[in-house]
């Protein structure tokens, strides 16, 4: 399995559009398709699809990477406590939790939950966060989906977005601060197909806009 956060893993995402940014995808500009958010995440898949032959392999593409690396503190802190969250959580639910690969669910979309589990012969996607202790205590109020929309859209459609990587019926939103008394908050979400097809159309539509772009001939 290509670990998450590896140089393979980025090469696999390359050219992609990914459940960590559906959202961006999700809102339409005052007059037209797609707002400014979802343009320039467009633009940037774009952008990937025609990299130069040199940066696609070794250094090359070890150059690109750190280029485009925005990863802040929090976020790796969130990648420092990602498996402890993992076992955290397998304790509570007495079940394995294992680590994801990033699954390509068509050609133009893919994803990678942060670990999944297998219950009744279904396989369920979760998705981890390890936000600041005040954040955390927000997250841990969320019981429903729909509270989750309110809070973060992002987290919200990432969830649904781990679900068609795997055509899972649910995925876990998984809050974790090691540092407070109880640790790990468990929000199921569930599928709702309605969703499903509104963001399976806007990929479409984003990728026909990514093959424009390219001045790819469409079939």
């Amino acid at each position: 399995m290509i670990k998450q956060g590896t140089t393979e893993w980025h090469k696999e995402r390359l050219g992609l559009f990914t459940s960590s940014h559906l959202s961006d995808l999700m809102v339409n500009g005052k007059n037209s398709e797609f707002g400014d958010t979802a343009m320039s995440y467009i633009y940037k898949v774009a952008a990937e699809r025609t990299l130069a032959d040199e940066f696609l392999s070794g250094a090359g593409f070890e150059m690109y990477i750190e280029r485009m690396d925005m990863t802040s503190k929090s976020i790796r802190w969130g990648n420092d406590f990602e498996e402890m969250a993992r076992e955290k959580l397998s304790e509570l639910l007495g079940l394995t939790v294992n680590e994801a690969e990033f699954i390509k669910v068509t050609d133009y979309f893919g994803g990678s939950s942060d670990g999944l589990f297998e219950n009744d012969a279904q396989i369920i996607p979760i998705e981890i966060k390890c936000p600041t202790p005040g954040v955390f205590k927000q997250y841990s109020k969320i019981e429903s989906a729909e509270q989750l929309y309110k809070v973060s859209k992002a987290y919200y459609y990432q969830c649904l977005g781990h679900m068609m990587e795997y055509n899972a019926n649910s995925c876990l939103f998984v809050p974790f601060d090691p540092m407070q008394r109880k640790s790990l908050h468990i929000v199921e979400i569930d599928r709702v197909d309605e969703v499903i097809d509104e963001i399976d159309s806007r990929l479409f539509k984003a990728n026909y806009l990514v093959n424009e772009i390219n001045n790819y001939k469409h079939s």
